[in-house]
C-alpha cells in the first residue's frame, strides 16, 4: 500500500465508471472532489492555527486563552464561525451593494486559490500530450 490516496482515487473512479458515467463526467467529478478536499484541508489548517494563536496569545497575556467551548477550547473557532454567520448583514447607506457584499467572498477565494498552484503529484495526469 504505497499510495493510499491514489488507490482510493482509482477505486472511486472505477465505482463512478461502473455506474455508467462517461470518462469526461468522472474526470470533472474527481477534480471537483479534489478541489473541495484541498479547500477543506486549507480551512481546517486555518481553524487550527487560529486556535493555536489564541492559546499562545492567552499565555503571553497570562490567561488561559479559549477554554470554554469544548475540551481545551477546541470548539472555540467553530463558535466564532457560527457567530460570524449569524450576524446581521448591514450595508451602509451610500455603499455600492454588490462590491461591498462581494469583497469578503473575493478575499477568501483569493486565499484559497493560492493552493491551486501547489503541485500535489509528481506527474501530470489526465492532460493530453
Amino acid at each position: 500500500m504505497s499510495n493510499p490516496i491514489n488507490q482510493i482515487s482509482e477505486w472511486f473512479r472505477g465505482l463512478l465508471l461502473g455506474w455508467g458515467l462517461t470518462e469526461t463526467i468522472v474526470t470533472i467529478v474527481m477534480n471537483a472532489i479534489g478541489a473541495v478536499v484541498i479547500c477543506m484541508v486549507a480551512m481546517g489548517i486555518v481553524i487550527f492555527l487560529i486556535w493555536v494563536e489564541r492559546k499562545i496569545a492567552g499565555r503571553i497575556q497570562d490567561r488561559l486563552g479559549p477554554n470554554r467551548a469544548g475540551p481545551f477550547g477546541l470548539l472555540q473557532p467553530f463558535a466564532d464561525i457560527i457567530k460570524i454567520f449569524s450576524k446581521e448583514m448591514i450595508t451602509p447607506d451610500g455603499a455600492d451593494i454588490v462590491p461591498f457584499n462581494l469583497a469578503p467572498v473575493v478575499a477568501v477565494a483569493s486565499v484559497l486559490l493560492i493552493w491551486s498552484v501547489i503541485p500535489f503529484a509528481a506527474t501530470r495526469t489526465g492532460v493530453a500530450n
